[in-house]
């Protein structure tokens, strides 16, 4: 949504961020009003709802995840925010992203339009259904009518997803703008690590908030990797502590994050879980992917 938000601001709009830790530094210092909501990543509530998605099978992770962990764990406390930054900021437009269902309901109770931003292709109606039954009675509580898709879709949806990669759904939306193909662009940052791996070509491996919870499927990738004349990068996330993975070789490196957009023009390959944002940063620097597929029946990867 940083694209976006760039844009408002040159267009000379005041803009707010309500997110939570540790992306309220990062918005803050880009010039935006800042809001704290939501729970952190390092929650209790959140890491015992992203244990429990990373213990599920492959099918059943996006419907827990938009029902249990995105609108029944997340959403209460982050409505609660939202209501009171509702009462400061006052927007004239809400824009909010897919995964996010605290906003839609904020911005009817305060009778502000609000705009729906993908991260990727479209979700897919069956899910998107489930999470309306999950969000209905949190409508109720505000004497609304519940939305069926819970506020998804409603007014506008924001598209950064190139056609070629977008579902068939799509075009069942009244209202949808592209925002033309992501791209990625380089940008400067201090690698200074990375200069000891650049004497081979280096591979980055992510397996995004949920997935990284098996140090196995990690171990399993470095592994594979292991047999091949390659440097490796891994970013754990935020959450997790680089040491789950055990002593590395000098060829690799394990960090938390690194900002894909200074990290990539470095990398030759990108092994993921299949993500949106892993998925399209590496498309934008024309970069091979690799996406193990993790088996239901064993939690193992092929």
């Amino acid at each position: 949504m940083v694209p976006m938000i760039e844009a408002l601001l040159e267009a000379g709009d005041d803009v707010a961020v309500a997110t939570a830790e540790p992306l309220l530094g990062f918005v803050a210092a880009g010039g935006v009003t800042a809001f704290r909501a939501g729970l952190a990543g390092d929650n209790p509530i959140v890491v015992h709802h992203r244990t429990i998605g990373a213990g599920l099978p492959a099918s059943e992770i996006r419907r827990f995840a938009f029902t249990d962990f995105f609108v029944r764990a997340e959403m209460p406390p982050r409505l609660e925010d939202l209501d009171a930054v509702f009462e400061v900021f006052r927007p004239d437009l809400v824009v909010h992203e897919i995964a996010e269902f605290a906003a839609p309901i904020a911005a009817t109770a305060h009778r502000v339009p609000y705009a729906t931003h993908s991260f990727g292709p479209l979700l897919q109606p069956d899910v998107a259904l489930l999470a309306g039954e999950a969000a209905a009675p949190f409508w109720r509580e505000r004497g609304l009518e519940p939305h069926r898709l819970a506020g998804l879709y409603q007014h506008l949806y924001l598209d950064i997803c190139p056609p070629m990669m977008q579902i068939s759904a799509i075009s069942d939306l009244e209202a949808v703008q592209p925002l033309g193909r992501p791209e990625i662009t380089s940008a400067p940052g201090n690698l200074a690590w990375i200069d000891k791996l650049s004497d081979r070509p280096i591979v980055y491996v992510t397996l995004g908030t949920i997935y990284n919870r098996d140090a196995s499927i990690f171990q399993t990738i470095l592994g594979g990797l292991s047999d091949h004349d390659v440097s490796v990068v891994v970013t754990v996330g935020r959450d997790n502590d680089p040491l789950m993975l055990g002593p590395q070789p000098a060829n690799v490196v394990v960090r938390r994050f690194v900002p894909q957009a200074v990290l990539l023009p470095h990398c030759s390959m990108v092994v993921t879980h299949g993500g949106a944002g892993s998925v399209l940063g590496a498309l934008s620097f024309g970069l091979p992917l690799l996406a193990p597929i993790v088996h239901e029946n064993s939690g193992g990867v092929g």
